[in-house]
């Protein structure tokens, strides 16, 4: 059965995403609307693919690809894959924990070393 609040939950939020996407539009330009429209997309597929984004920002790390390719140093890919692979890692361990962090003891070591 469909709920009536869900759905004016859903039409206020698609208003005011709507509203938010004409006013960047308007103030900043088509670049800025065009990624408020790309947002949710990112976001998702960086919930859904976490590995993927993280095998990505190693190549993109290790191998130094954006450098090796001059256009695509202003994209800053590394730093892109990482906020995208920590916000997949942070919401797999969080929200629907189906991560477990595994600490060893040594781990602890390692620790106590950098604290102190």
């Amino acid at each position: 059965m469909i709920n009536v609040k869900q759905i004016d939950q859903q039409w206020a939020i698609a208003i005011m995403g709507t509203a938010l996407i004409v006013a960047a539009f308007y103030s900043a330009g088509i670049l800025i609307a065009f990624a408020l429209v790309l947002l949710p997309f990112a976001a998702t597929m960086a919930v859904r693919i976490s590995s993927v984004f993280l095998v990505l920002f190693i190549l993109f790390s290790y191998f130094r690809l954006h450098e090796a390719f001059p256009v695509l140093m202003p994209f800053k890919f590394p730093k892109l894959l990482a906020l995208a692979s920590l916000v997949g890692i942070a919401w797999h361990l969080i929200v629907t924990q189906r991560l477990t962090p595994y600490w060893h003891s040594s781990l602890l070591i390692f620790a106590c070393y950098l604290a102190g």
